[in-house]
């Protein structure tokens, strides 16, 4: 979103949430699927994720944002490739490497 900086005349860039700002766990996937069935595996991994972690989400263009208790991130699906940017409570951080495996296992199930 874009907001007109009364002081200097400047546009500056705001974002309620950044993917790439703060994310602790960030991961690209090569895919063959195609956009619409990477969004629908998205989906899948949303679903998911609200019914174990109580997770909330939207989608914003082609990015599947979700919040739950102890992470926020997004799912940015492209054509060819699926990235994955989680920011994780300091509370979860020590459990980084094991977050991240899991990660990659569940893209490699559902992106083939």
């Amino acid at each position: 979103m874009l907001q007109e900086d009364a002081a200097n005349g400047r546009a500056r860039e705001l974002w309620a949430w950044d993917n790439s700002a703060m994310a602790t766990i960030d991961i690209k996937q090569q895919h063959t699927l195609g956009r619409e069935a990477a969004k629908q595996s998205a989906e899948k991994i949303a679903q998911k994720l609200k019914r174990e972690l109580n997770a909330d989400y939207r989608w914003q263009g082609e990015t599947l944002k979700f919040d739950c208790p102890g992470a926020q991130g997004g799912i940015e699906v492209g054509e060819h490739e699926v990235r994955v940017a989680v920011d994780l409570s300091f509370l979860l951080r020590p459990m980084k490497g094991r977050i991240e495996r899991e990660i990659h296992e569940y893209l490699a199930e559902c992106l083939g």
